[in-house]
């Protein structure tokens, strides 16, 4: 079935890419018409406060929209995709930092070939590194075809979702954009384009939890899934 004439307004399949292409004129604003500390403490309001209560709300959300009839297997699935935003929620409350007290995060390659760490914290940041994998194994395995057929047919749930896991990856470009810059020009960015680059990265780390209310919503009221 195809869904792209069938839909409209919420529940159409371009609703969420349309909704973050209209939503970049608040990091276009905040970086254009506010003054440099003005624009950087926002994005600081943004990080710190706006995004992790929209995950709060998400959490909440996702919760109340979820299938009453699920089978057992697809209401294991709905937890796992609650813990995997609650994962999330903790990322941008720092629990990379959490995880030592001897480097600046442990998420990253140079903290396990750092012999100056110690190496229960390299163990412990495995095994975790090890869940969200196998995590993420899971998932792709159960729900890369039938998201593949879903996307072409224009579900709309899907469409929301893929939308999310690219603004996830422009954010994390546009957060690394000014060092990346930096070491390969050996200048850095102007102040103007690095508070827009800044902007950019923590609004639309912003829209990730609003994104998904959404995606729940419209599966509520249109559910499509795989046959247990």
């Amino acid at each position: 079935m195809n869904y792209f004439s069938q839909k409209k307004g919420l529940y159409h399949p371009f609703f969420a890419p349309f909704l973050v292409i209209i939503l970049a004129v608040f990091p276009l604003c905040n970086a254009l018409f506010l003054n440099r500390p003005s624009a950087l403490w926002m994005t600081r309001l943004m990080d710190d406060y706006i995004t992790i209560a929209l995950y709060l709300i998400a959490l909440v959300v996702i919760y109340a929209y979820r299938p009453k009839d699920n089978t057992r297997k697809q209401n294991l699935n709905f937890w796992i995709f609650e813990f995997v935003i609650l994962g999330a929620l903790f990322r941008e409350l720092g629990i990379q930092h959490w995880l030592t007290k001897t480097d600046s995060t442990a998420l990253k390659i140079r903290f396990f070939i750092n012999p100056a760490n110690p190496l229960h914290e390299k163990i412990v940041a495995g095994l975790f590194l090890l869940m969200w994998a196998t995590i993420a194994l899971y998932l792709l395995k159960r729900y890369t075809r039938f998201m593949i057929r879903e996307f072409f047919r224009g579900n709309a749930v899907i469409w929301t979702i893929a939308t999310t896991c690219v603004i996830t990856v422009f954010a994390k470009f546009m957060d690394r954009y000014p060092d990346n810059y930096h070491r390969f020009t050996g200048t850095k960015l102007a102040p103007f384009w690095d508070t827009l680059s800044t902007s950019f990265e923590e609004f639309y780390e912003a829209y990730i939890p609003v994104l998904l209310m959404i995606a729940a919503i419209q599966f509520a009221r249109d559910r499509i899934r795989l046959n247990d």
